[in-house]
């Protein structure tokens, strides 16, 4: 595949479900990820994606943060 042909028939697909991701899936998946380049120099920190299965979303990281800078500064 040439350049030109991934960048051509690359797609974004939106239309998200409630259905669950299995763990098979989402290992292989953080598995691959895990291997991807980075885009900085700081690939040798420790990766942690923000990954709730519990509530079957991505958690953000400004979600995740908002309760913990809420108490250090005063908003």
């Amino acid at each position: 595949m040439t350049v030109a042909d991934a960048v051509t028939t690359r797609r974004s697909i939106r239309a998200f479900t409630d259905e669950p991701i299995s763990l098979e899936t989402l290992t292989r998946v953080m598995e691959q990820a895990r291997w991807a380049p980075s885009g900085t120099t700081e690939a040798w920190l420790p990766w942690r994606p923000p990954v709730d299965r519990d509530a079957g979303i991505l958690a953000s990281p400004l979600e995740r943060l908002a309760p913990k800078i809420g108490a250090v500064v005063d908003v």
